[in-house]
């Protein structure tokens, strides 16, 4: 399980047990979780004979050919060395001619291995996302500890700005000794002149707040991701497109596909470079989350017992 994996099913069981059933926030916990994610695998193959050669085409060869491929008349194209850097015919009335370095089909890279010249292509598929799995198992989890209790859920307090402050202030990790001047105003205001007020209610609600600004704040890192990820693969295709058409363009047609590509390949760079980033922004973001949850106790453990305090002062 990587890093990010082990934060994002942290957050949600941590959520999960402080806020009670899933049903009860205004959104599941699960449903930011991409159902699948993007999987690259690399295929790796031989390098390829070239068999652009007059005489070979003359035989009805043309294009990359396995090494081994026979000739019409007599003979093989053949490696020339242990690196299969180059081939040429082996035996035959064309023996030793035709020598040309190898190559790849269109689309494929050629690149050495070990010193030996191979092709590879990349080839990216959607699989089913792990963590999308476990955050439903969590999110299960959480509902059936939930429908198990017996007592009823209080009603939520009527939202004011005073109580987003407060869960803002949680969501993003403020101090605690912050948090508690603002509580301990809100709640001697909302008591002035004998009012009853339910701090149940209240401390369930200021931490559902907090846990939806949560989860946009992740959402949008998350989005940002995604952005990159999708540009990323777009850039890919057209440089296989530019790659696969660069080969039957003549001149100053193929002048123009080069440089095409190389706008391509450094536009590709660039914006891998951003998605690291963005990455490591998400992961980031994560780790704060998780520290909030584990916060998340302690403070209301603090707001409850702040809250009856001022009670029983006014009761007393």
């Amino acid at each position: 399980m990587t890093r990010a994996r082990r934060a994002l099913t942290t957050l949600i069981l941590g959520l999960a047990v402080l806020l009670g059933s899933a049903a009860a926030a205004p959104a599941g916990p699960c449903d930011d979780v991409p159902a699948t994610v993007a999987r690259t695998v690399e295929n790796r193959t031989n390098s390829s004979c070239d068999a652009g050669c007059g005489a070979l085409r003359n035989l009805g060869l043309s294009g990359p050919v396995p090494d081994g491929t026979g000739i019409r008349g007599g003979g093989q194209l053949r490696y020339v060395d242990q690196w299969h850097g180059e081939c040429q015919i082996s035996g035959g009335p064309l023996n030793s001619q035709c020598k040309a370095p190898t190559a790849c089909p269109p689309g494929q890279e050629k690149f050495q291995d070990g010193g030996v010249w191979k092709c590879r292509i990349r080839v990216t598929t959607q699989v089913p996302n792990p963590v999308r799995a476990e955050c439903e198992a969590a999110a299960a989890a959480a509902a059936a500890r939930a429908a198990a209790k017996a007592a009823a859920t209080p009603p939520a307090p009527p939202a004011s700005p005073a109580l987003k402050q407060i869960a803002s202030m949680i969501a993003r990790g403020r101090p605690l000794g912050e948090i508690q001047a603002h509580w301990t105003a809100f709640v001697e205001g909302a008591t002035k002149g004998g009012k009853a007020v339910d701090p149940n209610a209240l401390i369930q609600w200021v931490l559902q707040e907090s846990y939806k600004q949560q989860k946009e704040d992740l959402k949008l890192y998350a989005d940002k991701v995604k952005h990159h990820n999708e540009v990323k693969a777009k850039l890919r295709e057209e440089i296989q497109k530019g790659r696969q058409a660069q080969g039957g363009a003549p001149g100053s047609a193929r002048q123009e596909a080069d440089a095409r590509l190389r706008q391509l390949e450094d536009k590709l760079s660039t914006v891998g470079d951003d998605a690291q980033l963005a990455n490591l922004d998400l992961q980031n973001a994560l780790q704060r989350q998780q520290q909030a949850v584990q916060a998340m106790s302690n403070v209301s453990k603090m707001m409850h017992d702040t809250a009856m305090a001022i009670i029983r002062n006014l009761r007393g």
